[in-house]
């Protein structure tokens, strides 16, 4: 950690909740997880209903309506992602139906416990997101609304026990459906919140760390990734990119605790990071408020 050096221009002032089921935002991910993307994929190879999309996870195209079974071909839906900052463009995973069903198996991939996916279409239109442990059973539900015509969302979950299936559907709106950058990761309890106002005072919390080490909170500008290039931590990729700024070692006492902050203007909307000293775990990322 030491290359990450701090100047006089530090944007946060330091002073003196635990692993939980629900949705999640796409800077709850670590920077670290697996990320599927399909710029490489030959989608006329995709089995139909069911396309194994690697690392172990499997869709099936359960859709129905106007439209036709199968994937569309090898095509270029960048434009309909480029909402999102950090999303890889290109091609995407594109059903062919107007009720489009579709049932992504993470079983295969050994049930993780927080997994996620960009989720996009030509019209603004609300899709039904269902949760599923490993053993097939509906653990939650929700609904994505797009944010305006061909842009994207951000769905995911984490679940202490497990994820095993999530279903995305619709019913006959003539839309069909777009996904890309499906990603997951076994994550642990190593938990950063940030709440407050900026400029103002934030409170930056953590829970499930390894009691009784040090561990540094690191600044970035941007959501993303960097790989840490040397010191102790030399390797470890964060999910932030951009202006990564040591901002100050504290210890981890029992495993979790907190201190408040001055966040200043330049602090504002940018994001935090924990890394445990030896073992260098990674918390989630988390958006200065």
């Amino acid at each position: 950690m030491k290359r990450f050096a701090v100047g006089s221009s530090c944007v946060l002032v330091l002073s003196g909740a635990a692993f939980a089921d629900g949705f999640i935002a796409l800077n709850d991910f670590s920077g670290g997880e697996t990320v599927i993307t399909f710029n490489s994929t030959e989608m006329g190879s995709l089995g139909s209903p069911t396309a194994d999309i690697g690392e172990g996870v499997l869709v099936t195209n359960n859709g129905g309506g106007s439209g036709s079974t199968g994937w569309r071909s090898n095509t270029d839906w960048g434009t309909f992602f480029d909402n999102i900052p950090g999303a890889s463009l290109g091609r995407a995973l594109a059903d062919s139906w107007g009720a489009s069903d579709l049932l992504f198996d993470f079983t295969g991939a050994g049930s993780p416990n927080r997994v996620g996916m960009l989720l996009s279409t030509g019209t603004r239109t609300d899709y039904d997101i269902e949760i599923r442990d490993p053993g097939g059973n509906v653990i939650a539900t929700g609904v994505a609304s797009m944010p305006n015509g061909s842009e994207a969302v951000f769905v995911g979950y984490e679940a202490a026990g497990g994820i095993g299936f999530i279903r995305v559907s619709d019913i006959e709106n003539g839309q069909i459906a777009l996904i890309d950058d499906v990603r997951f990761e076994f994550a642990g309890g190593y938990r950063l919140g940030v709440e407050g106002v900026c400029p103002g005072t934030v409170t930056v919390s953590w829970s499930g760390a390894t009691p009784n080490v040090q561990q540094a909170i690191v600044f970035g500008a941007n959501a993303g990734s960097t790989t840490i290039p040397g010191g102790p931590c030399a390797g470890t990729v964060l999910g932030m990119q951009g202006g990564i700024q040591l901002v100050r070692m504290l210890g981890t006492g029992s495993g979790s605790g907190s201190v408040n902050g001055n966040a200043g203007t330049a602090a504002c909307g940018h994001f935090l990071q924990l890394v445990e000293a030896g073992s260098c775990n990674t918390s989630n990322v988390r958006q200065i408020p």
